[in-house]
């Protein structure tokens, strides 16, 4: 061992448990301190909603993980707030990467990195990604060059149907809110356009949870409907203001060709959206901007 190394052994923990990821970041953030901060997330994901066993990230095989609002918890404990962001929030997790987790840690991180898609077991290829931070490079730099460090990582290996990107979380705002507005006028044109809506729904990328479906493409499906023009000029803003938000964006594999790096809910299946309403409606977007979900719900009562 290298002279000055010292590795602590520590006894089992439950990755599950805020309480952890609390001592954790309060143990590393006394250690090491430093504007700026790059804290990863790992373990099972499963975006903003459980299944069984519960993995919304960092699940445990005790059984616990930690969602959305536990996460938030934490780092508002800590101090990590609108005014001292994390530089980067990476979840080394499976298909986190929603336009709504985003939005939600956007008071806590300046950028989260992570995957629409699920990771393969492998997960971040942390030789060469913390090969780059120790050329101490701005953060918007590092945070793509963990997408293209990932990507370059599974293409040597060959493993496809793999998504990794980088979202500054501030611009979200606007796609919230442009989202929220195409929302409100695909709510108000059903139910004459369930049966474009749905087609439209069957066509569209989705992933393993096929509930979630990439937000780019879906608008750019809506933009090239038949649907009424005040509909498809809504889509083309949340479009835009994802390609604004999306900083870096990766995926290699014939089953992801039509990702843009943020996913959001849309569920074909209304049992499947009344099991997991309540808990969507917790996330942030839904205090300010309620339009998406009015849509979800009209979709699933026509």
């Amino acid at each position: 061992m290298p002279p000055g190394i010292h590795i602590e052994r520590l006894p089992e923990l439950d990755s599950g448990d805020p309480n952890t990821l609390r001592a954790s970041l309060k143990w590393g953030m006394a250690r090491y301190p430093s504007r700026k901060r790059v804290v990863v997330i790992w373990n099972h994901g499963a975006g903003f909603r459980t299944r069984l066993p519960r993995r919304d990230i960092a699940y445990d095989d005790s059984g616990t993980s930690l969602d959305m609002n536990e996460i938030d918890g934490v780092f508002d404990s800590l101090g990590i707030s609108a005014t001292n962001r994390l530089s980067i929030l990476g979840f080394d997790a499976c298909l986190m990467n929603m336009v709504e987790i985003v939005h939600h840690l956007r008071r806590r991180t300046r950028y989260v990195v992570g995957s629409e898609q699920t990771e393969p077991g492998d997960g971040w290829p942390y030789d060469r990604v913390l090969g780059a931070l120790n050329g101490n490079p701005t953060v918007p730099v590092m945070a793509r060059q963990i997408v293209t460090e990932y990507i370059a990582a599974y293409k040597r290996t060959g493993e496809t149907d793999v998504t990794q990107s980088a979202v500054d979380t501030l611009a979200t705002v606007a796609t919230i809110a442009a989202l929220s507005t195409l929302g409100n006028l695909l709510a108000d044109s059903l139910p004459a356009t369930l049966p474009s809506l749905r087609k439209i729904r069957t066509r569209v990328q989705s992933y393993e949870y096929a509930d979630y479906v990439d937000l780019g493409h879906l608008c750019t499906m809506v933009g090239a409907s038949t649907l009424a023009n005040p509909i498809k000029s809504a889509a083309r803003k949340v479009q835009s203001s994802v390609k604004t938000a999306v900083v870096a964006n990766g995926a290699y594999g014939p089953g992801v060709v039509n990702s843009t790096g943020l996913s959001v809910w849309f569920p074909s299946e209304r049992q499947l959206y009344l099991n997991f309403r309540a808990k969507y409606v917790a996330l942030d977007f839904y205090k300010t901007h309620k339009g998406w979900v009015k849509f979800l719900d009209a979709y699933h009562s026509a």
